[in-house]
C-alpha cells in the first residue's frame, strides 16, 4: 500500500513521528535519572525502544548501538520462541540476559512490557541496561579470561518479572544474590521497569491523541519511507566489491576481523568470512546480534546518517558470518569482553566502504578503555564495584579533525572523575589529554587521554583495553594514532603492563592509563602551518612533533 493510498496528511506524520521518536527519549531520561550505578547514570550504558506489538522497531533512543541493534532480534524471538500473543497482560515485565539473544554479554539485561489501549494490545516498551555485576569471577562481570559462559555470572532466558504488575519477588531475590553489590542493582532494575512504563503511559498518550487507526496507519508509511530512504542512499554507493581487514590485540597473537561489502543497486551484503575463529577461553566473541549491531552503525552512520532508524531501515542489509566464528560464536563460549569488539567491527566495514565513498569515512578511532574494580572491606566483608569508562581519540575525517576523549562506536560516556572519586577509595591525580598522540594528518585524528588513578584501599583490578599493540589506523595518507599504554606504579618502580592486565593493588599504588589517539586523514605534509602552531598553543602537540612531522617551527 502506497503513502496515497493511505492518504497520508505530511504536516500529521511529522507531527506523529516526532511524538513518536521522542518516546524512548523520555524512557532514557528517566532511567538515567532514577538508576542507581554509576554507568548508567553518568556513562549512559544503557538504551530504549519502542515497538509495534507484533515487533517491529518504531523507534529509539540515541543511546549505545550495540544495544539498540540488538533490540528487534531480542523483540522478535521473545514473541516467537517464548510468549506469543496470549501470554501477555497489562503490567507484565520479560527480562533476560541471554547473551546470544540480546546484545552479547551477561550484564546486559533486557526489559519488554507490553503496551496495551483499552484492553487491546498496542505494541511493546523496550529496555537495555548494563547491570553494574550479575556474578561470575570478574569485578562488574567484564571476564577477561574463562573456559565458558557458565563462569561469568548468572544465566536469565526470558522470564516474567513482573506479572499483572508484580514483582516476581522470589526471582529478583535470585539474581541479586548472584551480584557483589545487590542494592545497585536493585535500584538499576526496577529503573528499567520504570522506563518502560513511562513509555507505555506516553504511547497510550500518542494514541489518545491522534486515534489507534491513525498511528498504526502512519507506522506503516514510516516503515515504508524509512526503507525507500536507506534503499536510495544504497543506490548512491558505487556498484562493486571492497574488503578490508582489520585486527584486534588479541591475547596470544593478534586476530583478524575481515569484512567483504558487496553493493548491488539497492542492496548491500556485508560478508566476514576470513574472520578469526571463535576464542575457547578468551571472552572477545561478538556473538550475531551484537556483530549485527555494529554492522549497522557503520553502514547507516556512513551512507544515511540522518533519518532515523526503523524496521523500514533494516530491510536493504544482509549480513553473514561463518558460524564459530569471533564475529558469530556457537555456545557456550564466554563472551564477557565483547565490547572490545565495537570498535572493531566498526573499523573493519569502515574500511571496506571507504573504497567506495572515501569522503564520507573517518580514519579509525580509538577503543575505550575498561577498568574493573573491586574493593573489599577488610572488616566488613562489604564490596564495591567500579567499571571506569573513558576514551580515546576520535578519526580524522576529510573535512575535519577527529575528537579528542570520544566513545566513537559505542556511543557511551567518560564517567567524571568527580563522581568516582565521591563514591569509591580512590583519587584520581591526572586526567587530561596528551600530546603527541593523536595520528598526524592533513587532518589530524582526536588526542588520547590519560586517567591516573591512586589506590586508597587494596583493589582488585582487571584492565580490558584494545589499541594497545597497534594504534587506530589512518587513511588517505593519514597515520596512526599512538597506541595505548599502561603503567603501574610510575614514579617508583615503573612497570609497563600489557593493555589486558589483571592485578593485585596496594593503598598507595598508582595505575595510569594511556588512551589510544585517532587515526589522521591527508598526507601531514598538506596540513596549515598554522593549525598545527594552534595545536602546539593548545598542548596537543610538541615542538618535535610539529618540526618532525609537519615540518613547522613553532618556537619562530
Amino acid at each position: 500500500m502506497t503513502g496515497t493510498e493511505r492518504d497520508i496528511d505530511p504536516v500529521t506524520l511529522e507531527v506523529l513521528w516526532s511524538r513518536l521518536r521522542g518516546i524512548p527519549d523520555e524512557m532514557g531520561t528517566h532511567l538515567r535519572r532514577t538508576a542507581f550505578s554509576e554507568v548508567i547514570k553518568y556513562g549512559d550504558d544503557f538504551s530504549t525502544g519502542l515497538f509495534t506489538w507484533d515487533g517491529r522497531l518504531v523507534a529509539q533512543g540515541v543511546y549505545t548501538p550495540g544495544h539498540l541493534g540488538a533490540m528487534p532480534f531480542a523483540m522478535r524471538e521473545v514473541l516467537e520462541e517464548h510468549f506469543g500473543p496470549e501470554a501477555w497482560e497489562p503490567g507484565d515485565v520479560v527480562l533476560t540476559n541471554d547473551p546470544f539473544l540480546g546484545s552479547g554479554h551477561l550484564p546486559d539485561f533486557f526489559t519488554f512490557e507490553p503496551i496495551f489501549y483499552e484492553g487491546d494490545p498496542v505494541g511493546f516498551a523496550v529496555t537495555t541496561g548494563n547491570q553494574i555485576d550479575i556474578g561470575g569471577g570478574a569485578p562488574g562481570s567484564f571476564t577477561m579470561y574463562a573456559p565458558d559462559i557458565y563462569a561469568e555470572g548468572i544465566q536469565i532466558p526470558p522470564v516474567k518479572l513482573y506479572e499483572g504488575g508484580e514483582l516476581n519477588e522470589p526471582l529478583m531475590e535470585t539474581i541479586l544474590q548472584n551480584s557483589r553489590v545487590p542494592e545497585k542493582m536493585r535500584g538499576d532494575v526496577r529503573a528499567q521497569r520504570g522506563a518502560s512504563k513511562v513509555g507505555a503511559d506516553l504511547f497510550r498518550e500518542v494514541v489518545d491523541e491522534f486515534g489507534l487507526g491513525t498511528v498504526r496507519r502512519y507506522v506503516e508509511e514510516i516503515f515504508d519511507r524509512t526503507e525507500r530512504t536507506m534503499k536510495g542512499s544504497i543506490g548512491e554507493v558505487p556498484d562493486g566489491t571492497y574488503g578490508f581487514t582489520d585486527r584486534l590485540d588479541g591475547w596470544e597473537e593478534p586476530l583478524p576481523i575481515r569484512a567483504t561489502v558487496t553493493v548491488d543497486g539497492e542492496e548491500l551484503a556485508v560478508d566476514f568470512e576470513g574472520s578469526a575463529p571463535q576464542q575457547e577461553a578468551y571472552a572477545i566473541n561478538s556473538g550475531w546480534n551484537y556483530t549485527f549491531s555494529y554492522t549497522m552503525q557503520s553502514i547507516k552512520s556512513t551512507i544515511d546518517p540522518e533519518t532515523p532508524p526503523t524496521h523500514g531501515t533494516y530491510q536493504a542489509i544482509e549480513m553473514t558470518a561463518p558460524e564459530g566464528s569471533i564475529v558469530n560464536p556457537t555456545r557456550p563460549v564466554p563472551v564477557g569482553s565483547r565490547h572490545l569488539m565495537a570498535n572493531v567491527i566498526v573499523s573493519t566495514v569502515n574500511g571496506a566502504l571507504f573504497q567506495a565513498v572515501p569522503e564520507d569515512v573517518p580514519a579509525c578511532g580509538a577503543q575505550g578503555c575498561t577498568q574493573g574494580m573491586k574493593f573489599t572491606d577488610a572488616e566488613t566483608g562489604e564490596q564495591q564495584v567500579l567499571l571506569d569508562l573513558f576514551y580515546g581519540g576520535g578519526g580524522a575525517r576529510s573535512s575535519r579533525d577527529g575528537y579528542p576523549s570520544v566513545s566513537g562506536a559505542t556511543n557511551v560516556k567518560n564517567l567524571p572523575v568527580e563522581t568516582v572519586e565521591a563514591e569509591y577509595p580512590l583519587r584520581i591525580h591526572r586526567y587530561g589529554l596528551v600530546p603527541d598522540t593523536a595520528g598526524a594528518g592533513e587532518h589530524r585524528g582526536g588526542n588520547g587521554t590519560v586517567r591516573e588513578y591512586e589506590f586508597r584501599r587494596t583493589a582488585h583490578v582487571q584492565c580490558i583495553n584494545e589499541r594497545f599493540d597497534r594504534g587506530p589506523y589512518g587513511l588517505a595518507g593519514g597515520e596512526r594514532g599512538r597506541p595505548g599504554r599502561l603503567v603501574r606504579n610510575p614514579d617508583t618502580d615503573a612497570t609497563e603492563l600489557d593493555g589486558k592486565a589483571e592485578l593485585d593493588l596496594d593503598r598507595g599504588d598508582v595505575l595510569q592509563v594511556f588512551s589510544p589517539g585517532g587515526g589522521g586523514y591527508g598526507d601531514p605534509a598538506d596540513r596549515d602551518p598554522e593549525r598545527v602552531r594552534e595545536d602546539y598553543e593548545n598542548g596537543l602537540v610538541t615542538a618535535r612533533e610539529a618540526s618532525e612531522v609537519f615540518g613547522v617551527d613553532v618556537t619562530k
